[in-house]
């Protein structure tokens, strides 16, 4: 009876030796591979599901007429991005805004406006009461990709907001530099080229706070009233 307990305690031990290496706890460096697996799974569910939750704003096409603005909500930050390509950004901490880098235009024209870009003509009044305009007179500015946060600060991120900045500020000074001289004088080529110069680096000097840059000021021939166009005839036949 004891040699037969005997025996089968050895067996019980032999087959408890077998099956111990199957039980054995993973080594340190197998668990430490698993928990990094499984958070990442856990931060990719995660992702997907506030981008679900958040629609298209997680991820963000940049065409390459564009440049983008990352604004960091948490640290109050900014990130510049002028190559195209798709931007994932985490929804609720980060916001994307966009600028378009194609030019803009200006012209005074004729009557109220009647697109985007065309506003009233440009009326002077001369030094001695007579009065000229500039029907067709354009300027082109374009924004400076590596300027646009000074754009979100001035504009608050809507770049179609700079249409009105930049009417405002070019009328202003296109009346103060052209009309510092007298309609006769604005006919002389010379003149108005060295007055449109005058104005270019005003504007760009202003623009260049809204991120803007000035690219081209177009003049036109200036209109006269009839009276003045009568004493432009009359002075014409006594030079003749």
């Amino acid at each position: 009876m004891n040699e037969r307990a005997t025996n089968t305690g050895a067996r019980l031990g032999a087959l408890v030796s077998l099956r111990a290496p199957l039980g054995r706890a993973p080594s340190p460096a197998r668990r430490w591979c698993e928990r990094a697996l499984a958070l990442a799974l856990a931060l990719v569910l995660i992702f997907v599901r506030l981008k679900r939750s958040a629609g298209n704003e997680a991820v963000v096409h940049v065409r390459d007429d564009e440049v983008a603005l990352v604004l960091d909500l948490a640290r109050g930050r900014t990130r510049l991005v002028d190559s195209p390509g798709v931007l994932l950004t985490w929804p609720w901490f980060e916001q994307v805004l966009r600028f378009e880098r194609a030019p803009r235009e200006v012209v005074f024209g004729g009557g109220e406006p009647s697109s985007a870009g065309r506003v009233p003509l440009l009326a002077l009044r001369g030094r001695e009461g007579s009065s000229c305009w500039f029907e067709g007179l354009a300027l082109r500015y374009a924004l400076l990709p590596g300027d646009a946060h000074l754009a979100l600060g001035q504009l608050g991120g809507e770049l179609d907001r700079a249409h009105e900045f930049v009417h405002v500020m070019a009328r202003a000074i296109l009346r103060d530099v052209l009309g510092a001289s007298s309609p006769e004088e604005l006919m002389d080529p010379l003149v108005l080229l060295g007055a449109t110069d005058r104005v270019r680096a005003r504007l760009a000097d202003g623009l260049a706070e809204l991120g803007l840059t000035v690219l081209d000021v177009a003049p036109s021939k200036p209109g006269f009233d009839a009276a003045f166009e009568g004493v432009l005839e009359r002075r014409k036949v006594a030079e003749q």
